[in-house]
């Protein structure tokens, strides 16, 4: 009985290691650390919710189209909220899903619309790509950060 009981609790303790610990879902973080010295396009994260907020090892960002020398190339950047998975639940396998707006980091001012007809592309600096789907008056503009300079296509309808 003594030998049935203490094999459990070895067992029991190989599934509490950490090294086995598994994640499921999805958890927020927050980016660290952009200077990938292989230049892979990875971050490193924290997970706020952790005591002492531990840096995670090197994270892979899923980005659109990727692939060898392809796709478009578009990191987070440090203290930017994201929301990261876990690849097979293992810990130190996290990989960036998406970035995250919150109540303190909000959407560019001039992206929303109460039909939801633009689709809004800024940098950092405040340089822009707007594509309005407004009935009646689609338009596609790129502008720099001045708001200075622009260039505005309007697009007509062939319908009409």
């Amino acid at each position: 009985m003594a030998e049935n009981l203490y094999a459990l609790l070895q067992q029991a303790q190989q599934i509490a290691a950490a090294g086995a610990a598994k994640m499921y879902g999805a958890e927020v973080a927050v980016v660290t650390n952009v200077k990938d010295p292989l230049k892979q396009g990875r971050v490193k994260i924290c997970l706020p919710r952790l005591p002492g907020k531990p840096e995670s090892d090197w994270a892979r960002v899923v980005q659109p189209a990727a692939g060898p020398g392809r796709g478009f190339y578009w990191l987070p950047h440090v203290h930017d909220e994201v929301l990261v998975a876990f690849e097979r639940g293992e810990a130190h396998k996290p990989f960036v899903v998406g970035s995250l707006w919150n109540g303190k980091d909000k959407p560019m001012k001039d992206a929303y619309t109460d039909e939801n007809t633009s689709v809004m592309l800024q940098s950092r600096s405040g340089h822009q790509i707007l594509l309005d789907d407004a009935d009646g008056e689609e338009k596609i503009i790129i502008a720099d950060k001045s708001g200075k300079r622009a260039l505005t296509f309007h697009v007509k309808n062939q319908n009409s």
